[in-house]
């Protein structure tokens, strides 16, 4: 090999011409390479600018529906009396779409509403008090109860002296015939019978009974000055029962004697005869005593009662009472209500302003408790769902304004809405966790439809009066945010701190760069 380089190397030289060639390139290629060596670098600047607004957002895609969907339902079973829509047919909120038979609680209703008017006008009449008209008549039920005591005294009073005067003849007149001198205090019989123990008893007390007499006409006379009626009563009873034993023991005694001279039989049975009308008479008296302290005990309460009625009538409902009557007009009203719920149970209303797209239902046929009969979508109100990555989630929340436009009509025609939910949990696409979002339209517009692709904008911060530089000026090194600038000549790297990154390709500096000062963005 040595020798073959040796023997071109001497053709070469030989000729002449090419070895200035040669000479030439060498030259020239040296030079080439000395001013590369000593050439300074070539750098592209771009310059930290201060811009007025800064806006950074996140960028989805979704499909436009209507904000609300929902399946309505009767509560109960029931027959299908009439059907008023059509599938695709508009409604609006609280219009009726159809119904069940309900005439058993319309009926219930209307009883219901009927109490609760009477409760009422209780109540206002609690509250008023009594009308002067009420008050009258319960003056004139006073006065007649007045009226009525004064009768009843007078009764009682003439049935206390009936009863001296039945007891009195009883004794002196009937009993005292089969007595010689009925005045003393032990009168001997006209005869004696076959009973001595009765003889000795009967004796003795109507010996008692003279003194008992004689005190009775005294408490008469008192009676007649105004003395305590009902303690006079209480004498005479006393006194009436006594005599009552009397006659009783005289009867027996007279029903045991014979005819023995100078007294014949027919004279006996008269005796007997007269004792016996006189026990009569004092069970009579006895009778009309009581039932006329009864009557004036009655006459008392009566007026009693009447009196108090015109108290509680003058003074009007007590807060009691008026509570009392409110519980009562509460309890109507909660029957009310719940009649005129079990009628909504037979109802199906519209509750949003929407269109129907289902129709199971038919007039005629017993519909089913919770089975779906209508469903309906809100007409106006649209939104729109979208998946938000996991990376941009940190960033959203309620509320934050979004830019829409619909492919339907291009880039220039946009739309403002909002976000109005975001899902608390994940959801994985294709293999990646997302979050559901909600973006409502601000603004009702025709020309949004259900089913419409939609790509949104959402602006998820702002910032004004701030410097920014290209965001492909910095790059992040071991976690640090770095940027290039010219120092002695050569490109050396100093930490910034950023910001916002703006959709317009400019991210937020807030250390490290002021503005007006350049950075490399590339270098030759």
């Amino acid at each position: 090999m040595g020798h073959f380089l040796e023997k071109t190397w001497q053709k070469i030289i030989a000729r002449p011409y090419i070895t200035a060639g040669i000479a030439v390139v060498v030259v020239a290629g040296g030079a080439w390479a000395y001013s590369v060596a000593t050439r300074a670098p070539q750098f592209e600047f771009v310059e930290a600018t201060r811009k007025e607004t800064l806006a950074q957002e996140v960028s989805v895609t979704g499909k436009v529906k209507a904000a609300r969907d929902i399946s309505l339902s009767f509560e109960k079973t029931g027959k299908v009396v009439a059907v008023r829509v059509e599938t695709g047919q508009k409604v609006a909120p609280g219009q009726v779409l159809a119904y069940l038979d309900n005439q058993d609680a319309r009926a219930n209703i209307a009883k219901a509403e009927a109490s609760v008017q009477l409760q009422e006008a209780k109540l206002e009449e609690a509250k008023k008090g009594a009308r002067p008209e009420e008050i009258a008549i319960q003056e004139t039920k006073v006065r007649a109860s007045e009226r009525a005591i004064m009768d009843t005294e007078q009764n009682l009073r003439e049935k206390i002296q009936d009863a001296y005067t039945k007891s009195d003849d009883a004794a002196r007149n009937s009993i005292d015939q089969i007595f010689v001198n009925s005045q003393t205090s032990l009168p001997p019989y006209k005869f004696l019978g076959n009973n001595p123990q009765l003889e000795i008893d009967l004796e003795w007390e109507r010996g008692l009974l003279e003194g008992l007499l004689k005190n009775w006409t005294a408490e008469l006379e008192r009676l007649e000055q105004g003395g305590n009626l009902k303690t006079f009563a209480d004498v005479s009873e006393k006194n009436l029962k006594t005599v009552r034993s009397l006659a009783d023991k005289a009867a027996l005694l007279a029903n045991s004697f014979s005819a023995t001279p100078p007294y014949t039989e027919t004279t006996i049975d008269g005796w007997k005869a007269e004792i016996s009308a006189a026990r009569a008479n004092v069970n009579t008296a006895v009778f009309s005593l009581l039932s006329a302290k009864e009557k004036l005990e009655n006459a008392r309460s009566d007026l009693d009662i009447a009196r108090k009625e015109l108290a509680l009538k003058k003074a009007g409902a007590t807060p009691e009472a008026i509570r009392a009557q409110e519980a009562s007009l509460a309890e109507t009203k909660a029957v009310l209500m719940a009649a005129e719920a079990e009628l909504s149970k037979t109802i199906i209303r519209a509750p949003i302003s929407g269109i129907i797209t289902k129709r199971s239902v038919e007039p005629g046929e017993v519909a089913q408790a919770q089975t779906v009969a209508f469903a309906i979508i809100s007409a106006s109100d649209f939104e729109i769902e979208a998946n938000i990555p996991e990376t941009d989630i940190a960033w959203l929340a309620l509320g934050q304004n979004a830019k829409i436009t619909l492919d339907a009509y291009g880039d220039r025609v946009t739309f403002e809405g909002k976000v109005r939910r975001i899902d608390p949990a994940e959801t994985v696409v294709e293999g990646i966790p997302t979050y559901g979002a909600k973006i409502q339209f601000s603004k009702k517009d025709s020309r949004i439809k259900s089913g419409l692709t939609a790509n949104v904008d959402i602006l998820i911060a702002e910032r004004k009066n701030v410097i920014v530089l290209p965001s492909r000026a910095i790059a992040e090194k071991d976690g640090k945010m770095m940027v290039k600038v010219l120092v002695n000549g050569k490109a050396e790297e100093i930490e910034v701190k950023i910001g916002l990154k703006g959709s317009d390709g400019t991210t937020e500096i807030t250390e490290g760069i002021h503005e007006g000062e350049k950075v490399i963005i590339s270098n030759d």
